[in-house]
């Protein structure tokens, strides 16, 4: 068995470690904790066929990227930032005391990254005004600075929308992601998996992206969250216009 860390002690039934919480574990608590106690989460599921995609990112030379590999999530970021764009109460937060909804015209994607020091989400900043290459270069400047902690608090300050690539870190498929207050919805993106399908009545392999987003019921409806999830689903599967 490892040893996990902390200092020794004991409880009524055995030997015990006692680790006190960092303080970013402490404001993830709390945040976490109010998400959940204040806003009436609902989580809806739903697939993305990336095969097109996929060949896309492999093999478009158009894409001029200078920090190396080209991996889906720049598409994906780009597809929610345009839908987001066209579905202005996904990036919306709400004034519960005052009775308002709170319309951000800027358009700011924090991206979920984890680290030793737990989950940070670092923000993009006016995406939807960045093609796909952009956003690549972006998301490696935000890989290295959670890598070596180098962000500053501002960096993690004010998001408008949150993408969680949980597929990343392995076996994750649908979950249930908490919304970051004062945001109204969140993403999570499972690990795609090539799958037997039928498409044209024949069956072939297609590549299959998982998509959970969960929504605040307070002032989002089900079939609003549908038209936003199906808006980048149709952008994923077609992805030639992500390049326009």
């Amino acid at each position: 068995m490892p040893e996990p860390p902390g200092t020794a002690d004991h409880d009524q039934y055995g030997p015990i470690r006692r680790h006190p919480l960092t303080q970013a574990r402490k404001t993830i608590a709390a945040n976490m904790a109010t998400s959940c106690r204040t806003i009436p989460h609902v989580t809806d599921t739903d697939e993305a066929d990336v095969t097109l995609l996929d060949e896309l990112r492999r093999t478009h030379d158009s894409i001029d990227s200078s920090v190396g590999k080209l991996t889906l999530l720049p598409f994906i970021l780009c597809a929610t930032g345009l839908a987001l764009r066209r579905h202005p109460i996904f990036n919306a937060s709400f004034d519960e005391d005052a009775g308002q909804i709170i319309y951000k015209r800027y358009i700011n994607i924090a991206v979920g990254v984890h680290t030793e020091r737990g989950l940070v989400a670092p923000v993009i900043r006016d995406i939807d005004q960045m093609g796909v290459a952009q956003i690549n270069e972006a998301l490696h400047e935000l890989a290295e600075t959670a890598r070596t902690a180098s962000f500053a608090v501002n960096d993690l300050r004010g998001g408008t929308f949150t993408v969680s690539n949980a597929g990343a870190m392995g076996g994750s498929r649908f979950s249930t992601p908490i919304i970051n207050p004062p945001q109204v919805a969140v993403m999570a993106l499972g690990r795609t998996r090539w799958r037997a399908c039928v498409v044209d009545g024949k069956v072939v392999p297609r590549l299959i992206l998982p998509i959970s987003i969960s929504f605040d019921h307070r002032i989002i409806d089900g079939g609003s969250e549908v038209a936003f999830q199906q808006d980048i689903i149709r952008s994923l599967e077609n992805p030639a216009q992500l390049l326009l």
